[in-house]
């Protein structure tokens, strides 16, 4: 089949976050999600070991396999559509897998199904390392980094739904930024989460455990520059603490419980202004890019809060 015939199965493994540990790997949802991909490099590699003592010769005489990890990187638009018996958008699906709870160290995994003209590969225990949700004139766009635990063959029964059609990707122009409550217009924005997963084998040749060891957040946004205000924010030796959020919206085309779109709020509650270089361009406008890190507050509450909710 043309790789466009490629496609992917993912499938939740826990179900609620923090994971329960003994569940990694485990298939723990019976919900399908065709979920489309713009971008598929998921790989086994393999580790291996080289005996080359002393033994009078040059050669290699000896070669064994110490270890098999599963980790690239898979990358998407967003879309609206709810699956068959879920009751969360493929958008919504895919953001709570890499940004919910970034306290939890064991993170919620999935396995994905991967079916191509040749044969059909399953990987268990795929845990998001690293996430950037970024935006622009061409779309909204998510990328993951994964790490997981096994790569196999696969043995479901792949058949992809013929509503395909209501596919509908996130638009840009539906997309809305306030910074210290007041509306800002902006020509991008990234929004970018750093797990720190690390894998231990305890001596076994696959990982017997994979948990997250920090959890850094940064958003960089670009607005027209308007005025000097952040110029002079950046002179100063203090930091300057803003708080923002970010909406982001798309079509479900009737694939959800109601209203027109499903919709994602998502609130940066404590935002540590780092840069805010010029971008001067001599033919087109001037440009503020502005650098923030996502520090979480001084309470329960996490450095960004998400909401999702349908509307029309």
């Amino acid at each position: 089949m043309p790789s466009a015939q490629s496609f992917a199965v993912l499938q939740s493994e826990q179900v609620s976050v923090p994971a329960v540990a003994a569940d990694w790997g485990t298939v723990g949802s019976t919900i399908n999600r065709y979920v489309p991909l713009a971008e598929f490099g998921l790989k086994a590699e393999v580790e291996t070991r080289e005996q080359k003592p002393a033994c009078g010769v040059l050669q290699v005489r000896h070669v064994e396999k110490l270890r098999r990890t599963i980790q690239g990187t898979i990358a998407t638009a967003l879309y609206g559509f709810f699956a068959s018996g879920a009751s969360d958008s493929f958008a919504q699906y895919l953001i709570d897998w890499a940004f919910s709870d970034p306290e939890a160290a064991d993170r919620l995994s999935k396995t994905l199904h991967w079916k191509d003209e040749v044969s059909q590969s399953k990987w268990t225990g795929l845990r998001v390392n690293e996430a950037t949700l970024s935006g622009d004139e061409s779309g909204v766009r998510l990328s993951l980094s994964l790490i997981g635990k096994l790569e196999a063959e696969s043995v479901l029964v792949m058949t992809p739904p013929d509503n395909r059609g209501k596919l509908t990707e996130f638009l840009f122009s539906d997309v809305a930024f306030t910074l210290d409550g007041s509306a800002l217009p902006i020509e991008s924005f990234v929004w970018t989460i750093r797990h720190g997963l690390a894998l231990k084998f305890n001596g076994d040749y696959t990982p017997s455990s994979c948990r997250a060891t920090s959890g850094q957040q940064s958003l960089t946004i670009k607005p027209l520059k308007t005025s000097a205000a952040y110029a002079v924010l950046q002179r100063l030796s203090t930091i300057a603490i803003k708080t923002a959020s970010l909406t982001i919206k798309g079509r479900h085309e009737g694939t959800g419980a109601s209203g027109v779109y499903a919709q994602g709020v998502f609130t940066f509650n404590r935002l540590a202004l780092l840069d805010a270089p010029d971008d001067v361009a001599v033919e087109d406008y001037n440009f503020q890019p502005l650098s923030f890190a996502c520090l979480k507050p001084s309470s329960s509450t996490p450095a960004v809060t998400q909401t999702w909710s349908l509307v029309s």
